[in-house]
C-alpha cells in the first residue's frame, strides 16, 4: 500500500464522516419540522452519503486485496456512481420546491431527461459486471499509481449530450434565481439564507461534476498524480464540507447563526434611534414584553418565510 493509496483511503473516510454528520443533522431537523423541502434536501444528502460509503468500501476492499478490482468492488463502485449521478434529480426537486416553481410540463422534461439516460446503462452495465465480466462494456478508471479504480458508464457523447445541458440548466437556474431572490429581499435573515443556498449549490455541484467529468472524459487527470490529488481535494473540501455546510445553514438557519448575523436587540435599536419610543415612562413589564416580542420576531425571520412556502 503506497502513499497515493493511503491518500485516497483517508480522503474517502473524511468524505464519509462529513456526509454522515450533515445527513444526521438534517435528519434531526426533518423529524422536528416535517416539511417537504427539508425532506428533499435530506434525500440529496442521504444519496451522497450512501454513494461515499459504497465508494469507500470499494476502495478499502481493493487496498486490502492483492489484486485489482473484483466483481464485488466493481459493483460497489458503479452503484456509488449511480447515486452520485442521481443527486442532480434530488437537488432539482429541492430547488424547484423552494425557488424555481416550474410547471408540470417542465418538471416532466427534467425528470424524464435525467432518469432515462441513467436507466438503460444501469441495467446493462450491472449485467456486464456480474455476468459478462467484459471491461470494454463499461469504463474502469484507474487512479494514478495506486491499485484503486472507479467504474463508470462507457464514454458516450449521446449520454453527455442529454444529461449535460439538462444538469447545467437546472443548476444555473437554481443559482441565478436564488441570487435574484437574495438581492430582492430586504429581510437580512432571508437574504443570508438564500445566499448560503446558492453558494452551497454551486460548490456542491462544481466539486462532483469536476471529479467525474475529468475522470470520464479527460484521462490525463487519472494518470497525473498532482492533478488527481487536486481533484479529490476539491471534491472533499468544496462539495462534501463547505457545500453541504452552506446548504444546511442556508435552509435551517439555526438560532446561533441568526445571532451572529448581527440582528440588533430591541433595546439596541432604541439606543441607536432606529426605534422611537414615547416620552411617557416605560414600565418594567412593558419593557420586558417588547424585548420578548422582538426576540420572537428574530427567531421567525427566514425560517418563517420558508415554512410558509414549504407546507
Amino acid at each position: 500500500m503506497n502513499g497515493f493509496t493511503i491518500f485516497f483511503l483517508v480522503n474517502s473516510d473524511i468524505s464519509v464522516l462529513a456526509c454522515i454528520l450533515f445527513s444526521s443533522s438534517l435528519l434531526a431537523v426533518l423529524i422536528r419540522k416535517r416539511t417537504m423541502g427539508t425532506l428533499l434536501l435530506w434525500i440529496t444528502f442521504l444519496s451522497t452519503t450512501f454513494a461515499e460509503i459504497l465508494l469507500g468500501i470499494s476502495f478499502h476492499l481493493e487496498a486490502l486485496s492483492a489484486t485489482t478490482m473484483t466483481t464485488v468492488t466493481e459493483a460497489l463502485s458503479y452503484t456509488s456512481y449511480i447515486l452520485f449521478a442521481s443527486n442532480i434529480v434530488f437537488l432539482y426537486a429541492f430547488g424547484n420546491r423552494l425557488i424555481l416553481r416550474d410547471n408540470s410540463f417542465i418538471q416532466l422534461v427534467y425528470f424524464v431527461g435525467f432518469v432515462f439516460p441513467l436507466a438503460l446503462p444501469v441495467g446493462l452495465i450491472f449485467k456486464n459486471i456480474l455476468e459478462f465480466h467484459d471491461p470494454n462494456l463499461y469504463t474502469k478508471v484507474s487512479l494514478t499509481i495506486s491499485n484503486l479504480s472507479i467504474v463508470m458508464p462507457v464514454r458516450s457523447i449521446a449520454l453527455l449530450a442529454i444529461m449535460g445541458p439538462l444538469g447545467i440548466s437546472a443548476f444555473l437556474r437554481i443559482v441565478i434565481k436564488a441570487i435574484r431572490i437574495q438581492r430582492g429581499t430586504k429581510d437580512k435573515i432571508a437574504k443570508e439564507g438564500f445566499k448560503y443556498i446558492w453558494q452551497g449549490t454551486f460548490l456542491w455541484y462544481m466539486g462532483y461534476t469536476l471529479l467525474f467529468a475529468t475522470l470520464w472524459y479527460i484521462p490525463v487527470f487519472s494518470t497525473n498524480p498532482v492533478l488527481i490529488v487536486i481533484i479529490f481535494m476539491v471534491k472533499l473540501i468544496f462539495s462534501d464540507i463547505i457545500g453541504f455546510l452552506l446548504l444546511y445553514l442556508g435552509w435551517v438557519m439555526p438560532d446561533w447563526l441568526k445571532r451572529r448575523l448581527g440582528t440588533k436587540s430591541w433595546i439596541a435599536k432604541v439606543y441607536t434611534g432606529e426605534i422611537k419610543v414615547s416620552e411617557k415612562k416605560e414600565t418594567t413589564k412593558s419593557f420586558v414584553y417588547k424585548q420578548e416580542e422582538h426576540t420572537q420576531q428574530q427567531k421567525t425571520g427566514f425560517s418563517a418565510v420558508v415554512e410558509v412556502s414549504d407546507k
